[in-house]
This record gives structure tokens, C-alpha cells and sequence, in this order.
């Protein structure tokens, strides 16, 4: 069951219905003091099925002009025309905001960090077929990049398909894999 305007959203709970073919209505709640000058604050929006790509929302497909919050929960809700995609009706699927002014940083696809230990790294090429590890520091990011704040320079060549495999053949001693 779909909950009322304003209401505090369960983890897990529905957030949007498909009820026709074609545009889907999608609504979120935010929190006003995220989004200081509204609406316009909203850069990007992916919705992002489990285990499929991210697809973006259109920016043109944002429908809410302002933002009011409900007085119990402060959420204010967020509607915007959604494309269509691989989910079928009563799905529930992820939605990944970007707001704030745009920054000029160093990013990666997300798929390029590798989690070690829970830390997270990125292999570099060093010459031919040689690589090497990095510890990163991650900044902020949306649904296919994030921001590298510490371990790599512009000018370093990183691995950004198969950086697993990479780490896999880095343990057995040999480099095998050629996909990246």
C-alpha cells in the first residue's frame, strides 16, 4: 500500500505504482534543508534497478516547482515523469538523487573501485601489462561515477573494466586476464 502525502516512508516500503504503459509518476520525499534552493537543486536523477544499469530520469521530467513539507514527518514530496523500464507493476526501485551546484573534481566509473578489506582501491597501469593497487579516498558521486579525492592524478591510466580480475590475477602472481 502506497503511503499518504507526507508520510514518513518505511525502508523497503513502495514508492512509486506503475499504473499504465508508457511515462511512470515518480515521487519521492526529501528533506527541504537538502535541497536550499528547491527544485532546481535536483541535477540528476537514476533510478536504479537491481542488477541492470542505471537509467536516468530526464531532467525536463521534474514536476514538482516547489518544495513543501509535510508538518509531521518535514519530507517534502519530489514528482517527476519517469521513462519506462525493465520493472513491472508494484515494483520498487531505488532512486538516486544529485543536487547541489556542480563541482569540478577527478572521477571514476563506479565499477573501477575495487572494495578490499573494505577499503576501497583502484588499479592503475603502470607500462604494458603491469599494474599497480591504489588506496583511494571517494568523494561524492551519482549513479555511474564517483569523485577520487586522494590516490590517483589525472594523467594515471586506471583500470575501469575488470579491475577485479586484475586484483584476482595480482594473487595468484600472474596477470591473466586481459579485460580492462
Amino acid at each position: 500500500m502506497a503511503a499518504a502525502d507526507g508520510a514518513p516512508v518505511a525502508p523497503g516500503a513502495p514508492l512509486l505504482r506503475l499504473v499504465a504503459e508508457g511515462q511512470l509518476r515518480l515521487r519521492a520525499e526529501v528533506l527541504p534543508a537538502e535541497l536550499p534552493g528547491g527544485p532546481s537543486d535536483v541535477r540528476g536523477a537514476w533510478l536504479e534497478p537491481r542488477g541492470d544499469e542505471p537509467v536516468e530520469v530526464p531532467r525536463a521530467g521534474l514536476a514538482t516547482s516547489r518544495l513543501v513539507a509535510d508538518p509531521r514527518s518535514g519530507l517534502a514530496p519530489l514528482a517527476f515523469a519517469a521513462p519506462p523500464g525493465p520493472w513491472g507493476l508494484g515494483a520498487q526501485v531505488p532512486l538516486r538523487l544529485s543536487v547541489g551546484p556542480p563541482t569540478e573534481a577527478l572521477t571514476v566509473p563506479r565499477g573501477a573501485v575495487v572494495e578490499i578489506n573494505t577499503q576501497p582501491f583502484v588499479f592503475v597501469m603502470v607500462g604494458g601489462e603491469s599494474f599497480t593497487r591504489r588506496r583511494v579516498r571517494l568523494g561524492p558521486g551519482d549513479a555511474t561515477h564517483v569523485a577520487v579525492l586522494e590516490g590517483v592524478e589525472p594523467s594515471d591510466r586506471v583500470v575501469t573494466v575488470g579491475g577485479f580480475d586484475v586484483y584476482v590475477a595480482s594473487l595468484s602472481g600472474s596477470l591473466e586476464s586481459h579485460r580492462h
